[in-house]
């Protein structure tokens, strides 16, 4: 069912900076976003075999709420605090998500041990999501993408 990491989720106040020291410092390539989707803050930063492992998602300091509710549309009550101060150290990351197969059976063994979870789909890139939280607290982004 998990077949491998997908990528981690970064939320920074720094995104630029962010961005400058996975490309410059680290020679990873900024891919942009998948599926054609453009924005300014927004970034998927590749390994070198062109894998996606960091999604840089940057928050305005000055004008936080569009993100923060962005991330809320999305994982609702997972995501039990998003606040500026929550941007610091570890607790950048937003989400760890894992390539996975087969969406039925998973989302039937998650909903067999009582979890809360979010879904999401993004057509233009094939791909349907679940969200749920580990015991820690950690919010996994399950992705399965048609073959």
């Amino acid at each position: 069912m998990i077949r491998n990491l997908d990528h981690v989720n970064i939320v920074t106040k720094k995104f630029a900076e962010t961005i400058r020291f996975y490309t410059e410092v680290l020679g990873m390539k900024n891919a942009g976003l998948p599926g054609g989707m453009v924005s300014n803050k927004n970034a998927f930063i590749c390994d070198d075999n062109n894998n996606a492992v960091l999604h840089v998602q940057g928050v305005d300091p000055d004008d936080p709420q569009p993100t923060f509710d962005s991330i809320r549309r999305r994982l609702g009550n997972l995501r039990t605090s998003i606040g500026l101060e929550d941007l610091d150290g570890s607790a950048s990351i937003e989400h760890v998500a894992f390539a996975c197969s087969d969406y039925e059976a998973v989302r039937s063994r998650l909903a067999s041990h009582g979890l809360e979870m979010r879904f999401n789909e993004v057509p233009q890139m094939s791909l349907r999501q679940i969200f749920v939280n580990d015991p820690n607290g950690i919010t996994l982004e399950l992705n399965f993408r048609a073959a």
